[in-house]
């Protein structure tokens, strides 16, 4: 027989693990195959190949097929950019490329000055040592010459780096935005041309469109310019980094 103690306690309990099931309830079970099918090859997920330059530029001046243009040569378009820089920025182009130009002189110098240790030897006694002075016009002259050379050339790249590569990557930037406007027009120029040359003399065989040399030179500039390739000499010049881009 159950008392009313007991029938409390077992409501107590009912009411107990109602209330933590409610708080964690147990997880839906869930049918699982043991031997689930492939997916399809079909439902694969291609790798996504980013877009070189090449082929950007390609595609922004409306030229369709496939045209290497690392390997051709680069159009000059400095009569293109002509009003490309400010009077004053062209002022600061030709004060850098004058700082260039001192210190590739010194570095020229520097290799043009040889001390012949002989001669030095033949202003001693025979038999006698050399004095301090002697051993340190032959250190200056020959070791010493060398180092300068290492010191100035080391001296220009830093100066090249800091003061002439940003302008050069600003006017490749704004080169090539230039350049887009004039392969546009010239591609459509081209095209208008060979079709109104197919409707004059019939082509039969559907020759299709080709870019002109000029044109692919052209395209071929605009990505070094989008790639900002600097061309660096040594001694470094910024007047030769930009030679066929700009003049100045």
């Amino acid at each position: 027989m159950t008392t009313a103690t007991e029938a409390d306690f077992t409501r107590h309990a009912q009411n107990l693990a109602s209330g933590f099931a409610a708080m964690s309830p147990a997880p839906a079970r869930r049918f699982t195959n043991p031997n689930p099918r492939p997916a399809p090859e079909g439902d694969a997920v291609e790798a996504v190949t980013p877009e070189s330059t090449d082929q950007r530029v390609l595609r922004e001046s409306g030229i369709v097929g496939r045209h290497d243009l690392r390997w051709v040569g680069l159009a000059d378009i400095e009569s293109l950019t002509s009003g490309l820089a400010t009077k004053k920025e062209l002022a600061r182009f030709a004060e850098i490329e004058a700082a260039l130009s001192r210190l590739a002189e010194e570095i020229d110098a520097s290799g043009k000055t040889p001390i012949n240790i002989s001669k030095i030897a033949a202003t001693l006694s025979p038999g006698e040592l050399p004095t301090a002075e002697a051993i340190a016009v032959a250190v200056a002259g020959d070791e010493g010459r060398m180092v300068r050379r290492k010191i100035i050339k080391e001296s220009a790249r830093r100066f090249f780096e800091e003061q002439a590569t940003p302008i050069i990557r600003d006017i490749c930037t704004r080169a090539a935005e230039l350049l887009e406007t004039a392969i546009t027009e010239r591609h459509k120029a081209e095209v208008s041309a060979f079709e109104k040359f197919a409707q004059v003399y019939g082509d039969e065989d559907g020759t299709p469109y080709q870019p002109s040399k000029g044109l692919l030179r052209l395209l071929a500039r605009r990505r070094q310019l989008l790639d900002h390739e600097l061309t660096f000499t040594s001694p470094p010049s910024l007047r030769v980094s930009l030679r066929g881009v700009l003049s100045f």
